[in-house]
């Protein structure tokens, strides 16, 4: 292993706080094997945690979500609690945006918004819909039909995309979305391990993906 590899292993030792053996590293052909290595050494790691650290960890993912609220929503701290209603925090008008903000900046893959009931109840009343028309309809009125079906299913789907602001079943309020997010810690690994590569062999970001081999396609010497 050449200095880029020594460097790449020291760096990684700091960063996720576990050793790293001479026979680990050498298998440690992609950058898929270096993300598996570490995502298994973290759960072990987690797996072996006191009560007390596994606390620790989940102040750090609260700490990490409220600055987050505070920045977007210019809201004080001493106003988030457990109870904040989810609403609240993602105003119905920008909640889109505001959902796909808090993905990127706390690393967490939450769930998809999804539409309101409503507008699924909407949706199986017109395939019924469709089915009685279509059954009924005679040869001459067919063609129509069908057109006519087409454009406004497709309405709807635009119609169901664009009201897909609803949170996911369950979730209310700002407990919630933090015991999710501390569950889905380990997810930061990625990024993480993307940022230490493109640092430590000066590559850009689109080039460090799970297959990229990283003596011949990353130049790790």
């Amino acid at each position: 292993m050449g200095l880029d590899g020594v460097e790449l292993v020291i760096t990684l030792e700091k960063r996720f706080d576990i050793d790293i053996s001479d026979a680990d590293a050498q298998q440690m052909r992609t950058v898929g094997d270096v993300y598996m290595y570490l995502r298994g050494r973290l759960r072990e790691k987690e797996a072996h945690a006191t009560p007390a650290e596994k606390q620790k960890t989940f102040v750090e993912v609260q700490e990490k979500i409220r600055r987050f609220f505070k920045e977007e929503n210019g809201m004080a701290l001493e106003n988030l609690c457990d109870d904040t209603p989810l609403q609240t925090l993602f105003p119905w008008k920008s909640r889109k945006k505001s959902w796909a903000r808090f993905k990127t900046a706390t690393s967490t893959p939450l769930p998809k918004l999804h539409a309101p009931e409503s507008v699924g109840w909407g949706v199986l009343g017109f395939c019924v819909l469709c089915g009685i028309l279509l059954y009924q309809a005679s040869e001459r009125l067919l063609s129509f039909v069908s057109v006519w079906l087409l454009f406004t299913g497709i309405g709807l789907s635009i119609a169901a995309s664009v009201c897909a602001r609803s949170f996911p079943y369950g979730w209310n309020t700002l407990s919630d979305l933090e015991k999710y997010a501390w569950k889905f810690k380990n997810d930061d690994l990625w990024p993480a391990l993307q940022e230490i590569i493109v640092e430590q062999l000066d590559v850009n970001v689109e080039q460090v993906t799970r297959e990229a081999r990283l003596v011949k396609d990353l130049g790790m010497d």
